[in-house]
């Protein structure tokens, strides 16, 4: 998700060399505005998604891990805890991507889903296979 999202500065690098061209014709860079747009959607689209549908399948997988003997009911309801947080932050950064708190929401799901998680459920596994 982290590269897709620093993809989107290589697509509009050939949009902003169009535009900016010395021969680019008013209606030209009228619809390269518009490409522009449409670019901006899709890759805003693809991280809203990414990072919101990443928390939920952090939920789900903390439910299953509640129900497995090997993992624990406590870590399980601490990777259910996480992605809540984590989904909570995040709408609240689409909800309102203007506020002041939106920054701490993004910071909030994006670190959580993507640091802490990963980091917690790779150290219960490795720890888990060292188990004979």
């Amino acid at each position: 998700m982290l590269a897709v999202g620093s993809l989107v500065y290589i697509a509009l690098a050939s949009v902003s060399s169009h535009y900016h061209a010395p021969g680019a014709t008013l209606e030209e860079q009228a619809t390269l505005g518009l490409v522009w747009v449409g670019v901006q959607s899709v890759f805003n689209a693809t991280d809203t998604v990414g990072l919101l549908l990443l928390p939920i399948g952090v939920i789900v997988l903390g439910f299953v891990m509640r129900r497995a003997p090997s993992f624990g009911k406590s870590f399980g309801r601490l990777i259910v805890v996480l992605g809540v947080v984590a989904v909570v932050g995040m709408s609240i950064a689409v909800a309102d991507p203007r506020s002041q708190i939106a920054l701490f929401g993004i910071f909030l799901g994006a670190i959580i889903g993507q640091v802490i998680f990963p980091i917690l459920l790779g150290w219960k596994v490795y720890s888990l296979s060292r188990v004979p």
